[in-house]
C-alpha cells in the first residue's frame, strides 16, 4: 500500500458560502492528520466545517460539530483523524476573509481492495424518525473498527436518541448512548452533539451499528477501518 505524506496550504477569502478545502482524488484514500486555520483578519471570524460523502450524495454537505469562532491572529486546530474516500470533500465556510489554512494528511493508493485494510468514511443526512437506521454493518469476510462517531440533531426540537451495537450471532444489543440531543437550531440552548472519539468499537461480519431519533432531520458521521478476516485473504 503506497503512502505519501502531504500538506495543502491556501487562503480562503470567500465569505458566507461553502468552499472546497480538499477533495480526495480518484483511486485514493486520504487520512487527515490535522487541519489548522489561522485568522489573518483583524476581526473575529465565525467558521464551520462540512463533509461531503460522495458515495451517499455529491451535493449534501454534512455539518461537523458546531460553528466556532477564531479571534484575530489566532488559530483553530482539528486533530481528529478524518478519512476521505475518493471524491469525498471537506468544505469550509467563514464570515471573514484572509483565513490561512493548512491540511496535513496521508494519501493512500486504493488497490486489491478486497484483501487489504481500507480506511473509510460514511456521512448521512436522514429524515427517518422513531425507527432504527443502520449506520454500519460489515460485509461477509470483513471486520470494521470504528474510531469516530458524530451525531447531530437538526430537527428544531429536542430529540431522544438511542445508539446501539447489535451482535448478529446472538441478536442482542448494547446501548452506547440513550438520551436527549438538544435542538441544534436554538442558539440560546446549551447544545449537545454526541461524539465517540478514541474509544474503539469493533463490528464483526453481520453485526451492526444502529441509531434511532425521535425527531428529524438528523446527521451522522462515522470514520472507521475495514479489514478482511484472515480466512478471506488471498494466500
Amino acid at each position: 500500500m503506497s503512502q505519501i505524506f502531504k500538506n495543502k496550504i491556501g487562503t480562503v477569502s470567500t465569505t458566507g458560502s461553502n468552499v472546497d478545502l480538499i477533495t480526495c482524488p480518484s483511486n485514493k484514500t486520504i487520512l487527515i492528520r490535522n487541519i489548522r486555520i489561522f485568522n489573518e483578519n483583524a476581526s473575529t471570524a465565525t467558521q464551520t466545517l462540512y463533509f461531503i460523502d460522495n458515495s451517499q450524495s455529491s451535493s449534501t454537505a454534512i455539518l461537523w460539530g458546531d460553528s466556532f469562532t477564531v479571534t484575530a491572529s489566532n488559530s483553530a486546530v482539528f486533530s481528529t483523524r478524518f478519512v476521505l474516500e475518493e471524491n469525498d470533500k471537506i468544505q469550509f465556510q467563514t464570515s471573514h476573509n484572509a483565513q490561512k489554512i493548512t491540511i496535513n494528511y496521508v494519501e493512500i493508493d486504493n488497490f486489491d481492495s478486497g484483501n487489504k485494510t481500507r480506511y473509510k468514511h460514511t456521512s448521512i443526512r436522514s429524515t427517518t424518525e422513531d425507527s432504527y437506521v443502520y449506520l454500519l454493518t460489515p460485509s461477509a469476510g470483513h471486520t470494521q473498527i470504528i474510531k469516530y462517531i458524530a451525531l447531530k440533531n437538526l430537527s428544531g426540537n429536542d430529540a431522544t436518541v438511542n445508539l446501539r451495537l447489535v451482535e448478529a450471532t446472538t441478536d442482542t444489543y448494547v446501548p452506547l448512548v440513550s438520551g436527549t440531543l438538544e435542538d441544534d437550531t436554538d442558539t440560546s440552548a446549551s447544545e449537545f452533539d454526541y461524539f465517540l472519539n478514541g474509544n474503539t468499537l469493533v463490528l464483526e461480519a453481520g453485526d451492526s451499528l444502529q441509531v434511532q431519533f425521535s425527531e428529524q432531520p438528523w446527521t451522522s458521521m462515522v470514520h472507521y477501518m475495514e479489514i478482511p478476516e484472515l480466512s478471506s485473504k488471498t494466500k
